[in-house]
């Protein structure tokens, strides 16, 4: 089960740093108006966390074989086949969900920078 955490998490994570390197040019392209930046960061985190959201309600039901954990996997899960799709279904659904969190709550801190900046400018 170990390595099925392992490589899901290894999975998400190269995702979301793809969207967060994305998210960070667009704001670092508008940084010559900080206001505008926040409010585009948070909607753009707001779209990654809607995006994980979704993806971890479907997560179970998703066939595992079409999913890059089954490819880091290897075929060395030790798991029988049954089996295989509950365990990899739940954990891509937990690690889905929790950084579906994580990338809310970065949306609201950058929601209200956008609003400092824009009540002290």
């Amino acid at each position: 089960m170990d390595a099925i955490e392992r490589c899901a998490q290894q999975s998400i994570l190269r995702a979301l740093g793809f969207a967060a390197l994305a998210i960070g040019t667009v704001m670092l392209g508008l940084s010559f108006e900080p206001t505008l930046c926040f409010r585009a960061g948070a909607t753009l985190c707001l779209l990654v966390a809607a995006v994980l959201a979704f993806k971890g309600l479907e997560a179970p039901r998703r066939n595992v074989r079409h999913t890059e954990v089954w490819l880091l996997l290897d075929g060395s899960s030790g798991l029988p086949p049954e089996r295989l799709q509950q365990a990899i279904g739940g954990v891509l659904r937990r690690y889905y969900l929790r950084y579906a969190e994580i990338a809310l709550g970065v949306a609201g801190l950058f929601w209200l920078l956008g609003l400092a900046f824009a009540a002290f400018t």
